[in-house]
């Protein structure tokens, strides 16, 4: 169940962006192309439509990962769970300030990690964006 609750709505709004990115991805003309010289549809979508319809996607994801984070805090109370969320309230009811800090920063390191990954793959996705 807690993982219905935190997936399902990012899965929904992941599945709904890169629905609308791929459609728009090939209407593009390269993809009319590359179907006219005879590639196969699955091919087209695969190798070059996918590859540029990913690039909004990680966006999306990137930032849905932090939500995801901080919605764990309600899931973790609703469902009992222990966790970095349940730590944080403890330790705030309890005025435990180092541990208070530490969560903060395990939550910041996490989210500072994410766009990291999220920038480099920008550069794997699109080669436009790598660095000469």
């Amino acid at each position: 169940m807690p993982c219905i609750a935190l997936g399902l709505p990012t899965a929904a709004l992941i599945v709904r962006q890169m629905r609308s990115s791929l459609i728009t991805v090939l209407q593009s003309r390269y993809i009319l192309a590359a179907h006219a010289t005879g590639i196969p549809l699955w091919q087209v979508v695969s190798k070059y439509a996918l590859r540029n319809a990913l690039i909004p996607i990680v966006t999306v994801i990137g930032f849905r990962l932090a939500v995801v984070f901080s919605l764990s805090l309600a899931v973790e109370q609703v469902f009992n769970l222990p966790g970095i969320a349940s730590i944080t309230i403890k330790s705030v009811m309890m005025r435990d300030i180092p541990l208070l800090q530490g969560a903060v920063l395990l939550t910041a390191c996490f989210v500072v990690a994410t766009n990291l990954l999220i920038d480099l793959s920008y550069g794997w996705l699109n080669p436009k964006v790598r660095l000469a």
